[in-house]
């Protein structure tokens, strides 16, 4: 991963987890090449663990010269014991974000608003 490639390095993001793509506001530019085109997904992997917990793994590179600018993980999870699923997105490029919301008709947490 290339820290000369985006401008800060895990933006804190909310609640935006993104399972594809790139956040170009943080794309610096490739280091090695000064390419600013917009970069590529290479080596995608969805996979599902034995909770069926979803992830999503793919490589941020240049689009031009190939040189790796950051990994992505994207994580969605379903808690039904609690009626939510949770969303959750790790990458120097696109930043931190965590999203959590509920698969009931009434979300709980938000009773109080009624």
């Amino acid at each position: 991963m290339c820290a000369g490639c985006w401008k800060v390095t895990s933006p804190d993001r909310g609640a935006i987890c993104n399972d594809t793509g790139a956040y170009l506001i943080n794309y610096a530019g490739c280091k090695e090449c000064g390419s600013f085109g917009f970069p590529k997904e290479l080596d995608r992997v969805v996979a599902a663990d034995e909770n069926g917990e979803e992830m999503i793994e793919f490589e941020h590179v240049c689009v031009k010269c190939g040189h790796l600018i950051a990994k992505h993980h994207y994580s969605f999870s379903v808690d039904e014991a609690e009626g939510y699923q949770d969303f959750e997105m790790t990458c120097m490029l696109c930043g931190f974000g965590q999203d959590r919301s509920s698969i009931l008709p009434n979300d709980p947490s938000k009773d109080f608003l009624y």
